[in-house]
């Protein structure tokens, strides 16, 4: 149970060691952990509780979470402890939610505080609206919805079976490109998902495409490049 004043440095370079796991303390900010796995995931803890009924709450992976910053590890540590000083129990909370959070709530999540930036965002809401969750963000059916839609699927019971199942709709239906994106899109937003902690392991993990694009060579004829040129 190595405890040292964590830093980035050390973070980037910190390693499982010879062990399943090593699980590194913060004497910064009491109760914070890195955990690092032999395969090299890492992980922050926070801890809390008497030993014989501690409590390790995951509050997301490194580099996705930053060790510093207003929304890094040590003060989501801070906050979790001001919580328990209150009389919270922030584990049990985080139970509470994630069987109450369906798939829906992970896309829309996804579309505000993570996909709002990019300039792409528009057609990545319709894809996952119309493919994966069935519903608009007013919580709406949305018209023509697939049929494999799965917004009603608790994250707690989310399987891959289930991402498999939206994906195979839009692939039935002949629209092998569209499948590729949707299941771009998906594993973007499970990834997500697992590094702020809705869901506990990446589930689009080891699956792949729905099928293979042919790239096609072209060039402009020549009755083609004189009419761009004299577009031009």
């Amino acid at each position: 149970m190595p405890k040292l004043e964590l830093t980035d440095r050390f973070c980037q370079a910190a390693k499982a060691g010879s062990g399943r796991k090593a699980d590194y303390f913060d004497t910064t900010v009491k109760g914070l952990v890195l955990r690092v796995s032999a395969g090299g995931q890492k992980t922050w803890f926070a801890v809390y509780g008497p030993p014989d009924k501690r409590q390790w709450l995951k509050l997301g992976t490194y580099p996705e979470t930053p060790l510093g910053t207003d929304k890094g590890a040590r003060q989501k540590a801070k906050e979790t402890r001001a919580s328990v000083q209150q009389g919270g129990d922030p584990v049990a909370a985080k139970k509470a939610h994630a069987a109450s959070m369906t798939v829906f709530d992970l896309v829309e999540s996804y579309l505000t505080r993570r996909a709002s930036s990019r300039r792409s965002v528009d057609e990545i809401a319709r894809r996952l609206r119309k493919n994966v969750s069935g519903y608009d963000a007013d919580g709406k059916k949305v018209e023509k919805a697939s049929s494999g839609c799965i917004g009603e699927v608790k994250l707690a019971d989310l399987h891959r079976r289930d991402i498999t199942k939206a994906i195979d709709a839009v692939r039935d239906r002949g629209a092998a490109v569209e499948a590729n994106r949707v299941f771009e899109d998906i594993r973007a937003m499970i990834r997500w998902g697992r590094g702020r902690g809705d869901l506990d392991s990446n589930l689009t993990e080891g699956m792949v495409r729905p099928s293979e694009t042919v790239e096609r060579d072209r060039v402009l004829t020549a009755d083609e490049i004189t009419t761009m040129w004299a577009a031009l």
